[in-house]
């Protein structure tokens, strides 16, 4: 996780300082940013972060609230999105090159890092949901109090 921000800020403020992109023409609710307008990194924070969350957990477990992880990373940046913007802080562009951001980072990272690696070579859940009553059963069967 500390990989996945630190590599997301570094992108962004280089590539910020390298598009040097003013801030849209319209009331700015924010004040004055020491940044460039593209990419938005509050967009790219959101999704690196909740992306990267999303990438451990899923196949870690097989419960249902899994996919709460995958919606936040779909929801909460597109939520972010549309505040920023509301607030005069971003272009639309400004999101997209954000998400073409994130999902290079995340992407680079999946691949270098390989942070699945233990699950594909058999490390499953210590307690998959078809198991859960089992061991009761079993530590009964053993005499032993659940």
């Amino acid at each position: 996780m500390a990989l996945t921000m630190f590599g997301e800020l570094t992108l962004f403020l280089a590539s910020a300082a390298a598009v040097d992109r003013p801030r849209p023409p319209a009331e700015n609710l924010d004040g004055p940013m020491p940044t460039s307008s593209f990419p938005s990194g509050h967009i790219a924070a959101t999704l690196c972060l909740w992306l990267a969350i999303a990438v451990i957990v899923l196949p870690r477990s097989d419960r249902w609230w899994r996919w709460l992880f995958v919606a936040a990373a779909v929801v909460l940046p597109v939520g972010v999105a549309v505040s920023r913007m509301y607030r005069g802080m971003h272009h639309p562009t400004d999101f997209m090159g954000a998400v073409m951001l994130a999902a290079a980072w995340i992407g680079l990272l999946y691949w270098v890092v390989r942070p699945n690696e233990d699950v594909r070579q058999g490390n499953q859940p210590a307690i998959e949901s078809e198991d859960v009553d089992t061991l009761d059963d079993e530590l009964a069967r053993a005499g032993r109090p659940g």
